[in-house]
């Protein structure tokens, strides 16, 4: 295995265990994810220049980027399916929704597995930075971003830079 194969399975496995930290602090704490006081808890990560951040309890899994099956009718942001756990989930771009080009899908690249509605789905992102903890104060709505569905609940800042709270619907 090479040298950079063997880093990226690294930090996907020490991810996947700040996911696990970060998931057992909301089971001990019943209810917390509902309250607006409360620390939010986010797997950050980066698709073209956009920093973003989902909810640790929506993130299923880090992973490599695999094998994606091509659908012809697809919208352009939707690569394909990957085959996750016995069942074809469709594949999200965020690099193309967010910027309308295409980035190839090499094995620098990150898929995030993420529950989404009444299914799963990946995420393909460019770079996975942490897993945090956020203050609500450090949160502000978005109500600038009218022309975005939904799917934006927050802005926060951190660190100098504009992060993007994704809530999957």
């Amino acid at each position: 295995m090479s040298e950079s194969k063997q880093r990226v399975l690294e930090r996907i496995q020490d991810l996947e265990s700040e996911l696990r930290q970060a998931k057992q602090v909301l089971l001990s704490a019943p209810g917390q994810e509902k309250d607006p006081d409360a620390v939010f808890h986010a797997l950050v990560f980066r698709a073209a220049r956009f920093w973003m951040a989902l909810a640790v309890q929506h993130v299923e899994e880090v992973a490599t980027m695999v094998a994606i099956r091509a659908l012809p009718q697809a919208p352009p942001a939707i690569r394909g399916t990957i085959a996750y756990r016995g069942k074809r989930l469709p594949v999200l771009d965020l690099v193309y929704a967010l910027s309308g080009n295409y980035a190839p899908l090499t094995p620098d690249r990150f898929l995030l597995i993420v529950s989404a509605g009444e299914g799963n789905c990946a995420l393909v992102v460019d770079e996975i930075e942490w897993v945090r903890d956020f203050q609500p104060e450090n949160a502000s709505s978005a109500p600038v971003l009218t022309s975005l569905p939904p799917l934006v609940s927050c802005l926060l800042n951190v660190d100098e830079k504009m992060v993007i709270v994704l809530e999957p619907t």
